[in-house]
Formats: structure tokens, sequence, C-alpha cells
């Protein structure tokens, strides 16, 4: 027992996002959360990359290395393959080949190199699997495209969101798509025109800030529906009666 290691962790009551969006049955995912827990892993990998005394790189991201928990807040797990690095060190050459299939930055294939960039990669590619519902590799994917190819084959339109998500309203819908452009820049074939983690981050915030802002507009600009609750109440008083006009459900955006 003294040559055994043990790797603790907490238990999650919700697994991993790989079998929230690929195994769960009934009720489908919700794209408020499915947003969450694709911000949370961004902010988690931004602090390994950029927080850490010395930047650590995970090398095997992807969606059932993201555990989920109760709150369905994201942990980043499964550091068997990461790496402490130096700054300015970064670019090492690795002997083996890190990751795991689907998720792999295409640069390991032709200089094997350890790099944050192949992480933001791998992560663009788990908020693709967000976005669409589908793996990596996805036999429903025709010709045997991987995801990547696929998407840009559809040229990032609405057709490749998941079914489960193309119901949304309008506002939430480009929020997705925006979400896609994201994912798109982190999947460049080029490490250098990857964003940063630190920038996906702030661009995240910036789609959810855009958003609160517009779910703030629900009154309109005319006061109109507050003259209608007044006429509805003075309504009330005229036939005797304690009517109480129910606001009206903000709507969802």
């Amino acid at each position: 027992m003294r040559n055994t290691r043990l790797l603790m962790y907490d238990y999650m009551p919700n697994g991993s996002l790989g079998s929230l969006l690929h195994e769960r049955s009934g009720n489908c995912l919700e794209w408020d959360i499915r947003f969450r827990i694709i911000l949370g892993a961004a902010q988690g990998l931004a602090y390994l990359h950029h927080d850490c005394a010395h930047p650590i790189v995970h090398r095997d991201i992807k969606a059932n290395n993201i555990l989920i928990g109760p709150e369905f807040e994201p942990y980043i797990a499964d550091f068997g393959l990461a790496k402490l690095v130096d700054d300015g060190d970064f670019a090492r050459s690795s002997s083996t080949l890190a990751g795991s299939y689907g998720y792999i930055a295409p640069e390991y294939g032709y200089m094997m190199k350890i790099t944050e960039k192949s992480d933001v990669y791998s992560y663009g590619i788990v908020v693709l699997e967000v976005l669409t519902g589908k793996q990596p590799i996805d036999p429903t994917i025709p010709d045997g495209l991987h995801i990547v190819d696929w998407v840009r084959q559809k040229r990032g339109g609405v057709e490749v969101l998941d079914e489960s998500l193309r119901a949304r309203p309008e506002s939430e819908i480009e929020e997705m798509l925006q979400t896609l452009g994201v994912a798109l820049l982190c999947v460049n074939s080029s490490p250098d025109d990857r964003p940063t983690m630190k920038d996906v981050v702030a661009m995240m915030k910036e789609i959810k800030q855009e958003r609160e802002e517009y779910m703030k507009v629900d009154i309109p600009l005319d006061g109109s529906s507050v003259n209608h609750q007044q006429e509805s109440n003075h309504f009330g008083e005229e036939n005797g009666k304690d009517e109480t006009c129910m606001p009206n459900k903000q709507q969802q955006h």
C-alpha cells in the first residue's frame, strides 16, 4: 500500500458535462445552464494559464473532464496529463501525444508542442459540443466530418445548434450564435490566431452582460404598461371590487 497513490474528488451528483449532454434522459439541458457551465470552465482554464505562480497546461480538456456540481457549477478535473510550465516555456516539445481523440489541437500532430493554445483549442471543441449537442466525432455528422469541419461547412448557422435549443427566444439564439463565434476563434487552425483564455472569458462575460441589459428592457419607454395597470385598478375600484392587476411575467429572452 505504500506505493499506492489515490486521487480524491468530491462527489459530483450531476456527473460530467459529457454525460449531461449525451446520456441524460428526459428534460434537455437548458441554455442558461449550458452557458453557465462553459463560462465557468473558461474561468477555470484562465486561472490555470494566467493566475497560477507557474502556468499550468491541462492537456486533456474535454466534456468528460468537466464535472458538474449540485448547482450545475463546473469543475475542471483529471490533471493526470497536466504540466507545470515556467514562464516563457510553453512551447516545450512533448515526447508523447497527450489528449483525447477529437479534442487534440492540430499542431500536436506535426509539432508535438505543449502550449496553452492547445487547451484553448480543446475548450473550443467543448463549446461546440455544448452548442450542437454532438460529440467531436459523432455518427450523426455526415461524411464522418469532425465537428469543427461540419460547423464551418454549415457556416455557423442556426441549423448546427442542438435541436432542443432552436425553439428558444430569438435573443437567446443570438446569444448562442455569438458564443459559437467565440468557439470558432478558439479552434482556429493556427495557434497564434487563437485568443488566450483570459480573452475568452472577457468575450463570454460581454455576451452575458449584453443579455442581462436586454432583460432589463421590459417596460415600454412610453409607459403604456404603467398607464394600463392604473386604468385597470381604477376600473376595479369603480365596480366595488378589490382587484389587483397581476404584473406580466418578465418575458424570457
